[in-house]
């Protein structure tokens, strides 16, 4: 399953895996495209995919819903995130939801409130299951990840740059902890996704001409301490 834009169409592809033959192509409804830099894509997000189902983000569009056969099984429109690059980051699944980060950049001209948010929404429906709002103030590139440490329920992690990493209930989306790691003195973005290193979670942030950032937390009673940094 792929996604991908011909002329200012956004579609979602399936190919036959063994032997690339083309099997469908969905087109979303015309809009307006969002802005997006040169080397990227309006189709940059990764589609995510279970038995059942496919599920895929475009920033210009919202959320849609395929079965593997190609056909749409629902379709949740959502507003376009205020960005200069474009949008990336990924949905991933957890248990019966979908989730999304919809962090943007507010410091644009004529965006003083920051609309971003995490959201999820139900896999059979795309109704949403709750919204959690964030004080974003750099859209985030980064896709979060599950995780899950000894003796604590499972966690979603998230890194950007006004928030640093956080661990969220996926179930309810209630914030667990919030560890505010990186530097808030010049603007930096979240791009590269956290990994989990046995009990740390390393999160990365920075900017092109200022500071990069290797953090790495763990878990300390039912928050998270830091462990070590890196930083260039």
């Amino acid at each position: 399953f792929l996604t991908g834009i011909e002329q200012s169409r956004l579609i979602t592809y399936a190919h036959d895996k063994i032997t690339g033959k083309l099997l469908w192509k969905s087109l979303t409804p015309e809009v307006e495209l969002e802005r997006v830099h040169e080397a990227s894509s309006h189709a940059a997000p990764t589609p995510v995919v279970d038995k059942d189902r496919l599920y895929v983000y475009f920033g210009s569009y919202g959320l849609l819903c395929y079965d593997h056969a190609g056909k749409l099984l629902w379709q949740c429109q959502l507003p376009v995130p205020r960005t200069l690059y474009g949008t990336s980051s990924s949905p991933i699944a957890f248990g019966d939801l979908i989730l999304l980060v919809l962090d943007d950049d507010h410091n644009l001209p004529n965006s003083r409130l920051s609309r971003s948010k995490i959201l999820a929404v139900h896999k059979a429906t795309g109704k949403i299951a709750w919204q959690t709002p964030r004080k974003s103030k750099r859209l985030t590139y980064s896709t979060p990840i599950p995780y899950k440490a000894s003796g604590r329920d499972e966690e979603l992690i998230f890194t950007n740059w006004t928030h640093g990493i956080t661990g969220i209930d996926p179930k309810t989306g209630k914030v667990k902890w919030e560890n505010v790691v990186f530097n808030l003195s010049s603007p930096e973005r979240a791009i590269g996704s956290p990994i989990v290193a046995g009990d740390l979670v390393i999160g990365t942030c920075g900017f092109v001409t200022k500071l990069k950032h290797v953090v790495a937390i763990r878990p300390k009673g039912n928050q998270m301490e830091e462990v070590w940094r890196i930083e260039k």
